[in-house]
């Protein structure tokens, strides 16, 4: 799980238009790190194709706030695909 935080960390890091170092989960991907809602699409884009995870929503890409929240995301999004 750790790993896959760390991975997420580092692809916002990579894509953020305003990236000040490592991310941290508690920071803000539009208020902090410069993210506008097509860069935030992007990152869904990415995410997907860096995890072969389920295709991430618009309106549920717009609902995630920190870094921390994506981090969640696609931890939920891993997990339902593995199952039990």
């Amino acid at each position: 799980m750790d790993n896959i935080r760390q991975k997420v960390r580092s692809l916002v890091e990579r894509m953020a238009s305003a990236p000040k170092g490592p991310v941290r989960s508690s920071e803000r991907l539009i208020d902090d790190l410069g993210y506008d809602s097509l860069r935030l699409i992007d990152l869904a884009h990415s995410l997907e194709s860096e995890f072969a995870m389920p295709p991430v929503n618009e309106r549920e890409m717009m609902s995630v706030i920190t870094v921390g929240d994506l981090e969640d995301l696609v931890v939920g999004r891993l997990a339902v695909r593995s199952g039990p």
